[in-house]
């Protein structure tokens, strides 16, 4: 299990060096909005919506398994750790690492499940490189979550 001690190692910037661009002159708003987003309700909710499916699954998984099968999670529980980076995300502030990382994660990593913010900036030209990303109606996309 990944504790709050082990997520540091995951700030690392050349650890998300595959997103290419500069980092937009407004940053330190997107990256607001995105907390906004993350600490909202709604994302809780559906978090929680989400974690609970897992279990259910989990569970039906197990139930299949041959009886004495030993059943093995193979994986960090991934919304525990998603959950603990929110909360290192809410520590550290904005950074122009710390936003690498919350833009990364949200796309293809721990912050992907429920998919909301990536989702958002996927459909705003922000997946494999920033450049073509529109930040402005991604910004409009996080208020409308948040008001919705």
């Amino acid at each position: 299990m990944y504790t709050m001690a082990a997520l540091p190692s995951n700030m690392e910037l050349s650890d998300f060096n595959r997103m290419e661009g500069e980092l937009p002159p407004n940053s330190e708003q997107i990256y607001m909005k995105c907390l906004d987003v993350l600490n909202s309700e709604k994302y809780i909710l559906e978090k929680q919506k989400r974690i609970e499916e897992q279990r259910r699954a989990q569970e039906e998984y197990r139930k299949s398994l041959p009886e004495g099968t030993k059943f093995v999670q193979s994986r960090p529980d991934y919304h525990q750790h998603s959950l603990a980076l929110i909360d290192l995300l809410n520590n550290v502030g904005y950074t122009t690492e710390s936003f690498r990382v919350l833009i990364w994660e949200a796309c293809s990593g721990y912050l992907e499940d429920p998919f909301i913010l990536g989702s958002m900036l996927r459909s705003r030209g922000c997946w494999s490189s920033w450049d073509g990303c529109d930040w402005a109606s991604f910004i409009d996309d996080c208020e409308y979550f948040l008001r919705s």
